[in-house]
């Protein structure tokens, strides 16, 4: 690949992210002993190493990943920390945005494995057609980062995919066409040509210390997949009404948890975390498959999924 420099020291890992939604996937190289490196897509084979435009300083990272932590349909940049050669620090650094467009989906298993590990992407938008394909692990010394999920493509200026084939390590090959750009959307396995739109609410600029985010957030359930109960856990940054929905993956609201005005602290405890008992508002017991979950407080809205696995 032209443009990308030689480091003579090891790297520590390495990942790619469209992290200017133009379709094509940039670089980010991390190395034990040497500087962080990104590298943007030219398009043509090439690349060009703009780590110092974009603020990129850090070394002595063990992995990179390129997530939109804040929700705002860009690709920020998460590098760790190497044990190996000195000093190093964890950092994230915040993509200040660009006008392209963009499309994410969530993946579930049903016949292949949940996490749809495997599986692998093809969107097609008004020019070559993006490919992706879901990993278990990449870009991290020993394995030290969490892919992301979910999937991210840019479109650049194109509004819709004109279509989307996923195909499944099960062998089911499903299509979908003239999905809206700027949206996160489920798909689970064996749908058909339906999918879920999953609400997302941008957070702006957000404080961070030593890699954390300190705001309102809603986490995973636990046990998950869980028979018959879960507890679902939660962060508030400031006093608020809290009140969780539940619902099938089709939309279909089936329990609504209302826990009042709550003070702001963390909710990670079965004590103070929200809990489900697996039945609907009327008591009936729900049956096994995916079901996601809401969190409601003022202005934060934010939907996770959980599995029952009776």
């Amino acid at each position: 690949m032209v443009g990308i420099e030689l480091v003579n020291v090891d790297s520590s890992g390495a990942n790619v992210g469209d992290y200017d939604n133009d379709g094509w996937l940039d670089l980010c190289i991390t190395y034990h002993n040497a500087p962080t490196l990104l590298y943007h897509n030219n398009r043509n084979g090439t690349f060009t190493k703009v780590d110092g435009a974009a603020g990129v300083v850090g070394t002595n990272s063990g992995s990179t990943s390129f997530v939109d932590y804040d929700n705002d349909g860009d690709l920020d940049l998460f590098t760790g920390h190497s044990s190996i050669g000195g000093e190093g620090s964890l950092r994230l650094y915040r993509n200040n945005g660009t006008t392209n467009l963009w499309l994410e989906l969530v993946l579930v298993g049903t016949k292949s494995n949940r996490d749809a590990i495997g599986a692998r992407v093809k969107v097609a938008a008004e020019h070559p057609y993006l490919l992706q394909e879901m990993t278990r692990n990449s870009g991290g010394y020993y394995g030290n980062k969490q892919d992301r999920i979910p999937l991210h493509f840019g479109l650049g200026p194109v509004r819709k995919a004109d279509e989307i084939e996923v195909r499944w390590p099960s062998g089911l090959v499903e299509v979908f066409r003239n999905v809206k750009a700027n949206q996160r959307i489920l798909i689970e396995e064996g749908s058909g040509d339906s999918y879920h739109v999953i609400a997302v609410e941008p957070r702006g600029k957000l404080p961070t210390t030593f890699g954390h985010i300190k705001r309102t957030s809603l986490l995973q359930n636990y046990p998950n997949p869980f028979n018959p109960e879960t507890w679902i856990p939660f962060v508030l940054d400031e006093a608020a009404e809290v009140e969780i929905s539940i619902y099938e993956v089709t939309g279909n609201q089936v329990r609504r948890l209302r826990l009042g005005r709550q003070n702001a602290g963390e909710y990670h405890t079965r004590e103070k975390a929200a809990y489900w008992d697996g039945r609907n508002d009327a008591g009936e017991t729900m049956g096994s498959g995916i079901y996601l979950y809401e969190m409601r407080t003022g202005d934060y809205t934010s939907v996770r999924k959980a599995m029952l696995l009776k």
